[in-house]
């Protein structure tokens, strides 16, 4: 029950880090299991969803590409991300 409560504690917490973000106009990386390693994906305010490769040992990034409307849509579901306005 304990790792249950912290797991759902931390979600939350990421949630609104999300959303703070987001709303204060600032993209928000985004960490997948499905990626390959140093890979994300980078959430623009706007909704604009681009996967992007991160530089190993810095936190820099390099864009790889946008994501189209349908990949947008369907990592969004897969991840349970709103699309979030300010």
């Amino acid at each position: 029950m304990a790792s249950y409560t912290i797991g759902f504690v931390a979600n939350n917490a990421v949630h609104k880090l999300r959303l703070d973000k987001l709303r204060s106009g600032h993209p928000f990386l985004i960490y997948s299991k499905e990626l390959p390693s140093r890979h994300a994906y980078l959430e623009f305010p706007e909704g604009k969803i681009v996967l992007v490769t991160l530089k190993e040992g810095e936190q820099d990034f390099t864009v790889i590409r946008e994501l189209s409307k349908e990949e947008n849509t369907s990592i969004r579901n897969s991840l349970h991300l709103e699309l979030v306005t300010k």
